[in-house]
């Protein structure tokens, strides 16, 4: 049997649970507890955001035991997101509260990302997993427009302009702007799976999707991509991205089958 211990503390939406009056009259907050799979705290950054626009407005870190209390906020309804290393982003949408009030959200359960998340890592006890054993590439990429990335190989990308058009051709993918709006495209035969939720073990998603819009996504999303070579490649965002952004930042994991 193989033991993994990893050096992180090791998904629903909670609706609002309880109202308690706050001192702000004019305004509220959101309180809640921030844990893993199991039930223990986690550290996470908890940010809210602007409905409809998706903006930032407030970003603040739970306690070593997982709990959290925002800054007085105009009363109204808000976004949520919840991330920390190691772990998947946890978002909530249409989460209201009252002037005076102080809104709970329960525990927001984060799921892990796995060994082969950027920044965490993982001491094996016993044999080596045969998923380890598997692995051709670790590498991080930045990603920029017109520029392809070839997940098989720890390479720099390929841009315009530039020597390596027969590397262009074995390529995965790419970022493309359509419309004004920011997606990761897939090259050469290579697929996407975006299921929800998402998968750590990529050799068993699902595949079909040729590009991902990145508006929204960032710190603790990830999605799997099956190359044009057969492989499977597990790609983390370690950047925030929107379509103002020229570039991506991105942490991938390739194995064999």
């Amino acid at each position: 049997m193989v033991h993994v211990r990893s050096v992180m503390l090791g998904s629903v939406l909670v609706l609002p649970l309880l109202a308690q009056t706050d001192a702000a009259n004019s305004a509220g907050r959101f309180q809640g507890r921030v844990v893993d799979t199991e039930g223990g705290a986690v550290r996470a950054t908890i940010r809210v955001l602007q409905q409809p626009t998706g903006a930032p407005i407030l970003s603040l870190n739970a306690t070593d035991t997982g709990a959290f209390r925002t800054d007085p906020l105009p009363a109204g309804v808000y976004s949520m997101t919840f991330f920390s290393p190691g772990f998947r982003r946890r978002d909530l949408r249409n989460v209201a509260i009252e002037a005076g009030r102080t809104t709970a959200v329960g525990e927001i359960r984060l799921d892990f990302w796995g060994c082969d998340a950027p920044g965490t890592n993982c001491d094996y006890f016993g044999p080596v997993p045969d998923s380890v054993k598997r692995i051709i590439v670790q590498a991080k990429v930045f990603l920029t427009l017109g520029c392809v990335a070839d997940l098989d190989r720890e390479r720099e990308p390929v841009c315009p302009g530039r020597r390596g058009v027969t590397r262009a051709r074995s390529a995965d993918i790419g970022l493309a702007n359509e419309n004004s709006t920011l997606y990761v495209v897939a090259k050469n035969g290579a697929a996407f799976s975006i299921a929800e939720p998402p998968t750590s073990d990529c050799s068993r998603a699902t595949y079909g999707n040729t590009r991902l819009a990145v508006a929204g996504l960032g710190l603790g999303v990830d999605f799997c991509v099956r190359t044009n070579r057969g492989s499977f490649a597990h790609v983390f965002f370690t950047d925030d991205a929107g379509n103002e952004n020229t570039g991506l930042s991105l942490w991938y994991v390739t194995r064999t089958r």
